[in-house]
């Protein structure tokens, strides 16, 4: 399943200013998600970025051991001091003799948007950026995963050539127009346009 829903800029405010929103209406909204794709039988539930707050990971762990559901979602930004911290939950259901479990791993943005850092420095803040990416094994596949504008990096995107089954990629920009050596290209759309295989094959 891939969940294509609205990211409220509303709730990184809150979250950057220590009043972070946790209210009824936004954990029943996940719920509704989580639930509606184990309806489906989905096999891999991928959320956007910044969605999930980092408090509520420990449930969803518990729903995806459950139910055999693999999910990546964004982590709603994590504010330790003066750092903000841009990650992505993997978690991977299990079964070991006859007990259920989950693994959950990190990945932490490693190239941010300049809009991004533009909203975490106005609050005077720092954004932490990572350094590696991580290939996963499930169900037979190997995946990597990717945030947002890390996919601007054709390098990047090219460290897991012949090695992946597909890439997940989760963003929560908008399609962004930027200007590069004069020329303006409308980026997201650009890079969905020259990945996708030819309609003729």
């Amino acid at each position: 399943s891939l969940i294509s829903i609205q990211v409220n800029h509303k709730n990184f405010e809150r979250q950057i200013k220590d009043n972070p929103n946790r209210t009824v209406r936004r954990y029943t909204e996940i719920s509704r998600l989580v639930n509606q794709s184990i309806d489906e039988n989905a096999d891999l539930l991928v959320m956007p970025e910044s969605y999930v707050p980092f408090e509520w990971l420990t449930t969803l762990a518990r729903t995806v051991a459950k139910n055999d559901l693999a999910i990546v979602t964004g982590v709603e930004h994590i504010k330790i001091g003066k750092n903000i911290y841009n990650l992505t939950a993997v978690i991977l259901p299990y079964k070991e003799l006859d007990s259920k479990g989950a693994y959950i791993t990190f990945h932490l943005k490693t190239h941010y948007s300049p809009s991004e850092v533009r909203d975490i420095r106005g609050y005077g803040l720092t954004e932490v950026e990572g350094k590696n990416y991580e290939l996963y094994y499930w169900k037979g596949c190997y995946f990597a995963v990717y945030c947002c504008y890390e996919l601007t990096s054709i390098s990047d995107r090219a460290l897991f050539q012949s090695y992946v089954d597909f890439l997940v990629a989760i963003e929560w920009n908008k399609d962004i127009n930027y200007t590069l050596e004069k020329i303006t290209i409308n980026l997201y759309s650009s890079i969905v346009y020259h990945t996708l295989p030819s309609q003729d094959t």
